[in-house]
């Protein structure tokens, strides 16, 4: 059921297909998986309305459940230091920062 909301939402949402896109890259590229998930989350940021970048990610933020210390936290020393072995290299790993409302956003 989630596979086919979100394949059917990614033919509509230029920036969904994207974060789709990256997403399968990360869980399938171990050693790039950090970079792959984080420019996920900024496809998955783009969906959202808002004038302003920053707009955009407090929309995400609240509707998701996530904030930006978290993801800051998580994804971006690992993409730094490539330390990417153990984040989102697998569905379950990946799912804080593909979403957790239960949407579209879950792993698929």
């Amino acid at each position: 059921v989630i596979f086919n909301q979100a394949a059917q939402l990614s033919t509509h949402d230029l920036s969904f297909r994207m974060a789709i896109r990256d997403y399968l890259q990360a869980i399938t590229n171990t050693i790039e998986s950090a970079f792959y998930c984080y420019r996920s989350i900024e496809a998955i940021k783009s969906t959202f309305q808002g004038e302003e970048d920053h707009e955009q990610w407090n929309a995400m933020h609240s509707a998701l459940g996530t904030d930006r210390e978290e993801i800051m936290s998580t994804v971006k020393p690992r993409q730094a230091r490539h330390e990417t072995k153990d984040l989102c290299n697998t569905p379950a790993n990946a799912a804080p920062y593909t979403g957790r409302s239960g949407q579209v956003y879950e792993p698929l």
